[in-house]
């Protein structure tokens, strides 16, 4: 949107094609400030190398370096079984 916004904004003004696409006038000169001063951005954004990486390749590396995102909730705890076909009793009383 930003670049179709730079695009006509000879043409129209930042305002009335703002009003017209779902965007706040402020969000698009706050992206432009952004584009100047990279001290503005994010850490995130700025520790960014600019990599496209597979999401498989990150989740191997974060394997293989024994390392996980963060867990929001509750983490899920899997049953499982030391072999087939065994009776298993529980009570919840």
């Amino acid at each position: 949107m930003v670049g179709f916004i730079d695009a006509h904004r000879d043409a129209h003004g930042v305002d009335p094609i703002c009003s017209m696409l779902p965007i706040a006038p402020s969000t698009y000169y706050e992206h432009l400030a952004k584009r100047g001063d990279p001290c503005r951005l994010s850490d995130r954004a700025r520790r960014r190398e600019g990599l496209d990486v597979a999401r498989c390749t990150v989740a191997r590396l974060m394997r293989d370096m024994a390392i996980q995102g963060i867990i929001r909730g509750k983490p899920h705890r899997q049953f499982r079984v030391p072999a087939p076909n065994m009776l298993w009793v529980s009570d919840f009383t």
